[in-house]
C-alpha cells in the first residue's frame, strides 16, 4: 500500500498500537485440533455473506465483481455480482478479468521458483550470468540477483511510461542502463514492474519453453487445469465471458473505458499480463495454501516455496490500520503481515478499469480472491477483510471496514486535485522565459531510454498566438485520443503542456498537464535540453532529454509521447496500489 494511502488512513485511525512482524512462512502439515478455527456453519454463513458482498459492491459503486473463497482445500464460494458490460449482462464465476499485478504473485515468481527447483536458476547468482543486462549503476549490474528483482530492491524506481513508449519487452530491457536509479542496491523497497519483466524474461529464456508465456502456461496453468486463464492481455476481450473495464468518476458515475487501452501492458506481461476468473484462481489459491502441492505432486521444492513466502524486504511506510494490522514486509511477490493476529499474504492488481486482490490466511487454510471491473476502487481491500472476519472471527465484532475504505476511495480524486492545486501554488507569477522568440525552444530532444520528444511551434489556437506543441493530432495514443498537447508558459523556462482533447471517461478537471523545463546553455545561450518533470516522479530533476537538433532531424529513436491523461491514471493506479 502506498505512502499517501497510509497518511490518509492514519488520520482516520484514533490510535496506534505497537505490534511486530514475524518472519514466518506457511504452516507445515495439518493443523492440530487446538488450532482448528470454530467457524459458523457454511450453510448459515454463505447466504448472509453473499448479501453483504452485494451491498458492499453497490456502496463502492463497482459495476461488477467476481469472488472466490477457498477454505480447508474446498471452494466454498465462487460467484459473480453486478454487470460486466453496458448491456447489463451479469458477471459470473467464469467471467474473465485482467488481474494486473496479481500476475507477479505466484505466476512470475512461482515460475522462477520452479526453475530454481530444477537447478537451472539460483536465487543469489548475479543475473548478468543469465542475461546480458546492464544498469545505470555498475554495482547493480555486477551484484543484482533474482531475489533483488522479485523483492523490488534494486534501487530502480518505476519508470512505468517505458511500457507505453516501447511495445516490446526486450526493447525496454535493452535500455535499462539508461534509466536512473534513485537508491542503492538493497537500500529501499521501490516497486518496479520493469524488474518483474526482467525476471520473467530470464525465467522464460532459461526454461525449455523459451518464453515467460510458455513457461507459465506449461508449469502452472496446464497442471492446475486453469483453462480460462490467458497470458496475453489483448486476448481478454476474445474470451467468451469477459468483463469490460470501467472507471468510477468523482461524481460516482461508472463510465466504460475502451478495453484496448491496457494492451500496452503486454510489453511487460510478467508484471501484470494475466487475465483469469474466479474458478481458475480458486484452483491456484488451493495449491498455494497446500504449500505448492496439487494432486499429491509438488510443483516446486519445499525450500523454494518457503523462499517465495518469507519476508525479504521491510516496507517503511508504516501501518494503515495499526489496531488490526502489523507492519508489512515483502516476499517475492507478496505483502506479508499479521491481520488480527493471523498471518496474511496478499497482493493487489490495478490496470485501467480493473482492480483485484488476493489474500491468503494460511493458519486457517483460507484464501480470498476479489476481481472487479472498476478503477479507483477500494472494494477488494474491503472485501478481503470483511470475509476474513466473517470466517476466521465470526464471534468477534468486525472493524468498520466499509466506512474506512469508502473514506479512502472517496479521497483518491481529492488527493489528485490537491496535487494539482499545490503545483499551481508553487508557480512563480510575473516571470518570463529566457528567449522572447518561442522558436528557440523548438527542436528534437532525445533520451537514450525513453526516446525522442519533438517540440514544434504552432499558431492554430483561437488567439493565433504561437505555442509549443508535443505530439501529433493524427496519431492515437494509449489514452484513445490524439497525442497532441499544447503549452502555456508556467514560469521562467518552464512550460505546462496540456491535452488538446480529452476522452469522455477522463475527469478533465483533474488531468492537469505535464511540466517541462528547458535548460539554457550558460555559454552559448541556446536551449540545450528539456526536463520532463512528470515521467518519473522519483527523479527530482526530471527525466533529461538532450537536444539533438532542429525539427529536420528524422528517424532514430521512438517518439516518447505520453500524455497527461495517461500520467493521471498512472498516479491514480499507484494511489490504489498495483501496476
Amino acid at each position: 500500500m502506498h505512502t499517501v494511502i497510509y497518511i490518509l488512513a492514519s488520520a482516520l485511525c484514533c490510535s496506534f498500537l505497537q505490534t511486530h512482524t514475524h518472519a514466518e512462512t506457511l504452516p507445515r502439515g495439518p493443523r492440530s485440533a487446538a488450532h482448528q478455527f470454530v467457524l459458523t456453519s457454511q450453510d448459515d454463513l454463505l447466504p448472509s455473506l453473499e448479501a453483504e458482498l452485494e451491498q458492499l459492491r453497490k456502496d463502492f459503486r463497482a459495476p461488477g465483481m467476481s469472488v472466490a473463497i477457498v477454505h480447508n482445500g474446498e471452494t466454498i464460494l465462487s460467484k459473480g455480482f453486478g454487470v460486466k458490460n453496458d448491456m447489463g449482462e451479469p458477471v459470473t464465476e467464469n467471467t474473465v478479468f485482467s488481474i494486473a499485478s496479481m500476475t507477479k504473485v505466484a505466476f512470475t515468481s512461482f515460475g522462477v521458483a520452479s526453475l530454481v527447483t530444477e537447478g537451472k536458476l539460483s536465487w543469489n547468482t548475479p543475473i548478468n550470468q543469465y542475461r546480458n543486462v546492464r544498469f545505470h549503476d555498475p554495482v547493480v549490474t555486477e551484484r543484482a540477483t533474482l531475489l533483488d528483482l522479485l523483492s523490488h530492491r534494486t534501487g530502480l524506481p518505476r519508470h512505468d511510461p517505458m511500457a507505453q513508449i516501447h511495445k516490446c519487452g526486450d526493447a525496454i530491457l535493452d535500455r535499462l542502463q539508461h534509466l536512473e536509479l534513485t537508491r542503492d542496491l538493497r537500500e529501499k523497497f521501490q516497486y518496479s514492474n520493469l524488474m518483474y519483466l526482467l525476471a520473467g524474461s530470464i525465467a522464460g529464456n532459461t526454461s525449455t519453453f523459451g518464453t515467460w508465456e510458455s513457461l507459465t502456461q506449461n508449469t502452472i496453468l496446464n497442471p492446475l487445469n486453469m483453462t480460462s486463464t490467458t497470458v496475453h492481455i489483448p486476448s481478454v476481450p476474445h474470451q467468451p465471458d469477459y468483463a469490460e473495464p470501467y472507471i468510477v468518476l468523482p461524481n460516482g458515475t461508472a463510465v466504460r473505458i475502451p478495453i484496448e487501452i491496457n494492451n500496452v501492458m503486454n510489453s511487460e506481461a510478467p508484471a501484470g499480463g494475466i487475465g483469469s476468473n474466479a474458478v481458475d484462481l480458486a484452483k491456484w489459491a488451493k495449491m498455494l495454501l497446500n504449500r505448492g502441492v496439487v494432486d499429491g505432486r509438488r510443483m516446486v521444492g519445499e525450500k523454494e516455496f518457503d523462499m517465495l513466502m518469507r519476508p525479504h524486504m521491510v516496507l517503511d511506510e508504516g501501518r494503515i490500520f495499526p489496531q488490526e494490522e502489523s507492519y508489512t514486509s515483502y516476499t517475492l511477490g507478496w505483502n506479508i503481515k499479521h491481520y488480527r493476529n493471523h498471518l496474511t499474504l496478499s497482493h493487489g492488481g490495478n490496470l485501467i478499469g480493473y482492480t483485484s486482490h488476493i489474500c491468503l490466511h494460511p493458519d486457517s487454510a483460507l484464501g480470498i480472491i476479489i476481481l472487479t471491473n472498476a478503477l479507483i476502487s477500494m472494494l477488494p481491500e474491503t472485501l478481503c477483510r470483511v470475509i476474513a472476519d466473517r470466517i476466521q472471527l465470526p464471534h468477534l465484532p468486525s472493524p468498520p471496514w466499509r466506512d474506512r475504505w469508502l473514506a479512502i476511495q472517496n479521497s483518491i480524486w481529492e488527493i489528485l486535485k490537491r496535487r494539482r492545486e499545490e503545483r499551481e501554488r508553487g508557480r512563480v507569477k510575473g516571470t518570463r522565459p529566457s528567449h522572447d522568440n518561442i522558436e528557440a525552444y523548438a527542436g528534437v530532444y532525445e533520451h537514450a531510454a525513453y526516446g525522442r520528444i519533438r517540440v514544434r511551434v504552432a499558431r492554430d489556437g483561437h488567439d493565433r498566438q504561437p505555442r509549443l506543441k508535443i505530439g501529433d493530432r493524427k496519431k492515437k495514443g494509449n489514452e484513445g485520443v490524439n497525442t497532441e498537447t499544447v503549452s502555456r508558459h508556467w514560469h521562467y523556462d518552464v512550460f505546462m503542456f496540456e491535452n488538446v482533447e480529452y476522452p469522455p471517461w477522463a475527469p478533465k478537471e483533474l488531468v492537469g498537464g505535464m511540466l517541462i523545463a528547458f535548460d539554457v546553455d550558460v555559454v552559448r545561450g541556446g536551449v540545450s535540453a528539456l526536463r520532463h518533470m512528470d515521467l518519473e516522479p522519483a527523479l527530482e530533476g526530471g527525466v533529461v532529454f538532450r537536444k539533438v537538433g532542429g525539427l529536420e532531424v528524422e528517424g532514430g529513436a521512438n517518439e516518447a509521447v505520453v500524455g497527461p491523461v495517461e500520467l493521471l491514471f498512472r498516479d491514480a493506479k499507484e494511489l490504489v496500489g498495483g501496476v
